[in-house]
């Protein structure tokens, strides 16, 4: 079987794409990495504790998007989270 040059590259793309693709099976694998920089935020800007941080988080409207991988919010920097997350009024 003769493979060209251009049909290889097309083989390699679509595997990469594939084998990166985040869904619902997935997206679980990213939130602790997102996760812990809201913490580290909210601790060192209102003094939240571990539990009081997580309580918070997961209570959120944001945590529901962000477990969503249609949503894409798992596409956005811990810094763009955490800015909405500061607009959301959680009780604890």
């Amino acid at each position: 079987m003769k493979v060209y040059h251009g049909s290889l590259l097309k083989l390699l793309e679509e595997s990469r794409n594939s084998m990166f693709q985040i869904d619902q099976n997935n997206v679980h694998l990213l939130l602790p990495g997102k996760i812990s920089w809201l913490v580290e935020y909210l601790h060192d800007d209102y003094g939240y504790s571990l539990k009081e941080s997580l309580d918070y988080i997961y209570h959120s409207t944001l945590y529901k998007k962000l477990s969503t991988a249609d949503t894409r919010y798992w596409q956005l920097s811990p810094v763009d989270l955490y800015e909405e997350l500061k607009r959301e009024k959680v009780s604890i």
